[in-house]
């Protein structure tokens, strides 16, 4: 990626990763209130990070981020809304590098998504 404005000219190269493999949650699953989510997956090389999205219809539940070598995350079922379709998906980010005036902070954010995503239901 070559980005120039302004006479500056920034540059970044980064690798896409491998899509993960979800490997413990079957589509369509209705879970327990007081149970917890096992999201495993598979995945041949470690990225930069993963993250871990739940979402539901029309809106963002939670997502959390984790170290390229993770390849599991419980999550209480307590903290996730109930008799909702929930997606669950699991994504793979690698973020490159920059060259050039880049601001310090800057992140790619190259990321993979092996599927859509796992609905599953939390039993009100």
């Amino acid at each position: 990626l070559r980005v120039s404005a302004r006479g500056l000219v920034v540059e970044a190269t980064g690798n896409v990763p491998e899509a993960p493999v979800v490997t413990s949650l079957t589509a369509g699953a209705v879970l327990a209130t007081g149970g917890s989510i096992t999201v495993s997956w598979t995945s041949a090389t470690d990225p930069d990070r993963f993250a871990v999205y739940v979402n539901k219809e029309g809106g963002y539940v939670r997502h959390r981020e984790l170290p390229g070598t993770t390849r599991k995350i419980e999550i209480a079922a307590g903290e996730l809304p109930k008799g909702v379709a929930l997606r669950i998906s699991v994504v793979a980010y690698n973020d490159g590098s920059f060259s050039g005036p880049a601001h310090p902070d800057s992140r790619m954010g190259i990321m993979s998504v092996g599927h859509p995503g796992l609905v599953i239901t939390i039993n009100p």
